[in-house]
C-alpha cells in the first residue's frame, strides 16, 4: 500500500498489485466537508472501503474496511448494555428493599441509610444505561446507529448504480477503453468523470448529514461512586 498522487495520505491509499485500485486507509482521518473536494473514486472508496477493484481479493479487503453490519452490531451492543444496566439496577433495588425496605427484616437508621445508598447506586446505574443509549436526551443511539447503517447501505447501492451507468456511457461514447482487468477506464472521458463526481457528491452529502446526528448525541457517562457519601440522593 502506498500514497496516491492528488489524494490525502491520511485518508486514502493504493494497492500494491493493482495500481488503479483505491482504498480508504484503516484508521485514516478526514474533516467534515472534505468530501466536497473528492472525486468519484475517493467517494466510492469511503463508502465501500475501496473503488476500481478488479478482483475478489480486493473486494474482500475493502469489505474489511467498510461494512454496514458493524453499525448494526454496535447498535445491538448499546442496546444490550442499556438493558443489562437497567436489569442490574432493578435487581439491586429489589434486593435492598427486601432486606431494609418496608417489609424487610432490617430496620432502624442504619437500615434506612443502607437502603438510601443502594437506591442511589441503582439510580446511577440505571441513569448511566440511559445515557449510553441516549434515552436521557430523548433519542435512541441504537436506533440512530441502525438508521445510519441503512443510510450507508443506500449510499453504497446508489454509488454502485452511478458507477455502472457511467461506465456504460463511457463505453458507448467510445472514448474510454476497457482495461485488461475488465474495468472501463472512465478517466479517459472527462465529461463522464465530471458527471460521476457530481452525482456521487449528491449521495455522500445526504449520508454525511445523517451521520453527524449519532456522533453528536452520544454522551459521556458519569462515574458511579457507591458507599458512604457517594452518589446523589434517591429520586424514585
Amino acid at each position: 500500500m502506498g500514497a496516491i498522487d492528488g489524494y490525502s495520505e491520511d485518508t486514502f491509499t493504493s494497492d500494491d498489485v493493482d495500481k488503479y485500485a483505491v482504498f480508504v486507509k484503516p484508521g485514516g482521518t478526514s474533516k467534515a466537508g472534505d468530501f466536497e473536494s473528492w472525486d468519484w473514486k475517493q467517494i466510492k472508496a469511503a463508502l465501500w472501503g475501496g473503488s476500481a477493484l478488479s478482483s475478489e481479493a480486493l473486494w474482500q479487503e475493502a469489505w474489511h474496511r467498510v461494512n454496514p453490519n458493524t453499525m448494526y452490531t454496535a447498535a445491538n451492543v448499546f442496546e444490550y448494555i442499556n438493558n443489562t444496566l437497567h436489569a442490574v439496577a432493578g435487581n439491586l433495588r429489589a434486593q435492598a428493599e427486601s432486606v431494609a425496605g418496608e417489609h424487610g427484616s432490617w430496620t432502624g437508621p442504619a437500615a434506612q441509610a443502607f437502603l438510601a445508598k443502594m437506591q442511589t447506586l441503582a439510580n446511577n446505574i440505571r441513569d448511566n444505561g440511559d445515557r449510553i443509549s441516549g434515552a436521557d436526551a430523548g433519542h435512541s443511539v441504537p436506533s440512530q446507529l441502525r438508521d445510519n447503517a441503512r443510510w450507508l447501505e443506500w449510499a453504497r447501492n446508489a454509488t454502485e448504480r452511478i458507477d455502472e451507468y457511467y461506465a456504460q456511457v463511457a463505453k458507448w461514447r467510445g472514448i474510454a477503453p476497457t482495461m485488461d482487468n475488465g474495468l472501463v477506464m472512465v478517466s479517459k472521458d472527462k465529461e463522464v468523470v465530471n458527471a460521476m463526481n457530481e452525482e456521487m457528491k449528491k449521495v455522500i452529502r445526504q449520508l454525511a448529514g445523517n451521520y453527524g446526528m449519532t456522533v453528536d448525541n452520544v454522551q459521556t457517562t458519569t462515574p458511579i461512586t457507591p458507599g458512604p457519601g457517594g452518589g446523589n440522593q434517591p429520586h424514585d
